[in-house]
């Protein structure tokens, strides 16, 4: 695919997107991902941007891309998916294309999960960071040919076959490599599973320099897992750094293949204890979200020095972790190592199924992540959890009338990674009797900021809430069996969670739901007309508690096309920018400096040098002196005294004067022996006969 793209007809484009079998073995080429990302772009619309050029392969022949879907236009929570880091995993690219398939898939179907997700949330998706890599494998035409992993840039004179960088070797968190690892042999495929099935298949890997274990990276240029000169050297990094710098991304899942895991950071792990320290909290929340994952998608979790026996350094999740503070994990989709090696009797495959599945088997592979990526993209934002903590009934006396009142209480925890609210509402509702696809709202308690909930907004907290009902209140909802619900709002988000009905006093939640912010929690999210049972406004410092709407009827869905469609200056979630490249102003400035000091070093070794030899002269000649040399061999020596200059010269000597005599006597300790040319400048040249008694060092 070259940069100045060819649009597909809307004919093959439409192809594309229902089928899915890209004309490469069953997988897409970049043009026809491209292409694809385009129709999904378009289907979504107006939950999507894109694609956009984020930045180009190093070798300047492909573009690489980025699709958004969901509030794109707002500073919703930011999840990003990245893939194809390695030239010979499209098994990762056709991941993120099943994911976009079956969310515009779902959303035209008026599914209410992924509506409310698009909603709600940023997803954006780099399905190929490495286009010329894989380019080099498709132009083979063949799968058993397709082994290359690098980018394109030379950098194996010898052997031009083992060209090319790791990219997922050149991001900056311990390029250098120098860690824990257990084996520094490097005989593992990376990403993809153990070492079993790749032990002789090393392909010139080179992970231990010196002695020194450099986490299986390498700064061999023909090596296959070459790091490149220096952190982001590479175009492709440059462009997945520069996204992240201009975008508030929460979370990640850069994609490889193959081994079915999941690693968390770190695969690197060479931070000091002080570090470590720092992040433990979060990574027990990383951990936390990884297993949820693995749940959906049945992976095995861990990171990669524990599970593989190696260290990748250099790492994209390890980098955007460590460095950015974004909760990433590497999920290795494809099959799993067992499969793996049960595949590789495929001839046609050259006993790369791994790296490449069948075509019947790609879509099995990809859709088992599609719900793990949804639920990584509720991640990024407030995520409720609800339990029943408290279920009791009581005899009470209201307007003297004896009646049950029910007393719940309800844990509230925020389970998400961020919030941009400060205020939630929660409310105990229930289905209404006679009335399909309706609720009654019973009663709201508010969560505010600037009341001692405040907690909830911080990740991994919880928060009680007490709810009271009476028997009235579940007469008119269809008594004791009534199916009672609680939802939880605030800004950007409405839950909906289901509390068991079967009779007991033990009441457990049965279901959640994801609602979009404007069906059933818009009718008391934003209502201010609040009152109590005696009708006045029931305010503590905890927010509004237990208080009643007088609406009798609220529908769960509204018919609004679009709920919360919004548009916002983005340049407050523009993430921290991009760094100013001032590499040659300091090269300019170092090399000033130098040329500096070193004309220093040398004018003063000149003016030593010459300093010294003047004051020998001195303490010979008592008359100061300037030595110059001149051609043939001559010596020629000035000594000034008044305005006399008399000039000396080795072959012979001659003084101009009128005032022989007075010259003679001045030079009285001179063997001059002939006196002649006397001129009118006082200048009188003397040539000596004998030379033999002056002083070596005078000539």
């Amino acid at each position: 695919m070259d940069k100045n793209d060819d649009d597909a007809t809307p004919n093959e484009q439409q192809q594309t997107v229902l089928s899915l079998k890209g004309s490469f073995n069953g997988y897409l080429t970049v043009q026809e991902m491209y292409d694809f990302m385009g129709q999904i772009g378009r289907d979504l619309n107006p939950f999507s941007l894109g694609p956009i050029e984020i930045g180009t392969s190093t070798d300047e022949k492909y573009v690489i891309k980025a699709l958004c879907i969901g509030q794109c236009h707002s500073c919703a929570p930011a999840t990003l998916y990245t893939a194809l880091h390695h030239g010979r995993e499209p098994m990762s690219m056709m991941t993120l294309a099943y994911t976009l398939r079956d969310i515009r898939d779902r959303f035209k179907a008026g599914n209410l999960e992924v509506t409310s997700l698009l909603e709600a949330r940023q997803l954006w998706f780099i399905p190929i960071v490495n286009p010329s890599g894989y380019s080099k494998n498709v132009d083979t035409g063949k799968i058993s040919k397709s082994k290359y992993r690098k980018n394109t840039r030379e950098t194996c004179i010898n052997e031009p076959k083992k060209n090319g960088v790791d990219i997922n070797r050149n991001y900056d968190y311990c390029f250098l490599g120098t860690t824990t690892s257990k084996n520094c042999d490097g005989d593992s495929k990376d990403h993809g599973g153990s070492s079993n099935s790749n032990k002789n298949n090393n392909n010139g890997n080179d992970s231990s320099e010196g002695g020194v274990c450099h986490g299986s990276s390498s700064n061999d240029g023909c090596a296959e897992k070459y790091r490149g000169k220096k952190p982001f050297s590479e175009s492709e990094t440059l462009a997945v750094r520069d996204f992240v710098y201009t975008h508030n991304i929460s979370n990640a899942l850069n994609y490889h293949s193959y081994g079915g895991n999941l690693f968390w950071p770190f695969s690197c792990p060479h931070h000091s204890e002080e570090r470590r320290l720092k992040w433990v909290a979060s990574l027990i929340n990383i951990h936390q979200i990884g297993k949820e994952l693995a749940e959906l998608n049945k992976y095995r979790t861990g990171n990669v020095v524990d599970i593989l026996q190696y260290s990748a350094a250099g790492d994209a999740s390890d980098w955007m972790y460590g460095e950015e503070g974004i909760v990433a994990l590497t999920p290795e989709t494809g099959p799993t190592d067992e499969e793996a090696v049960e595949g590789e009797l495929d001839v046609d495959l050259g006993g790369l199924y791994g790296f490449y599945p069948p075509p019947d088997k790609i879509e099995e592979y990809a859709d088992v992540n599609t719900e793990a990526n949804i639920r990584m993209a509720w991640f990024a934002g407030a995520l409720y959890r609800a339990q029943v903590t408290q279920y009791k009934a009581t005899q009470v006396t209201m307007r003297q009338e004896q009646i049950k009142q029910y007393n719940i209480e309800i844990r509230l925890r925020n389970v998400g990674l961020k919030t941009n609210v400060n205020r939630i509402m929660v409310a105990l509702s229930a289905q209404e009797k006679n009335l399909m696809g309706y609720h009654r709202i019973l009663k709201v308690n508010e969560l505010s900021s600037s009341s001692s909930s405040i907690s909830i907004l911080k990740n991994n907290a919880s928060v009680f809430t007490t709810f009271q009902i009476n028997d009235k209140d579940l007469d008119e909802t269809g008594g004791l069996n009534t199916q009672l619900y609680i939802a939880v709002a605030d800004s950007e988000t409405c839950t909906l969670f289901a509390i068991s009905n079967d009779g007991s006093m033990r009441k457990n939640i049965i279901g959640t739901s994801h609602l979009r912010p404007c069906d059933l929690c818009e009718s008391f999210y934003r209502y201010e007309g609040f009152f109590s049972l005696d009708n006045t406004t029931l305010a503590t410092s905890k927010g509004f508690q237990n208080v009643s709407l007088p609406i009798k009827h609220v529908e769960i869905i509204n018919n609004k096309e679009y709920c919360n469609l919004k548009s916002e200056d983005l340049s407050r979630c523009s993430g921290k920018g991009i760094p100013v490249d001032n590499s040659w102003q300091l090269y300019l400035a170092v090399s000033l400096i130098g040329f500096i000091f070193l004309f220093g070093l040398g004018f003063l070794f000149v003016k030593f040098r010459v300093f010294s030899r003047c004051k020998e002269e001195r303490r010979r000649r008592r008359n100061g002196c300037k030595k110059d040399d001149f051609g043939n061999g001559t010596k020629k020596k000035k000594y000034k005294d008044m305005t006399e200059v008399y000039d000396v010269n080795s072959s012979d000597i001659h003084i101009d004067d009128d005032e022989i005599v007075a010259k003679k006597e001045k030079y009285k300790d001179w063997d001059i022996e002939n006196l002649e040319d006397v001129d009118d400048d006082a200048v009188v040249r003397l040539e000596m006969s004998s030379m033999s008694h002056m002083n070596p060092g005078f000539l």
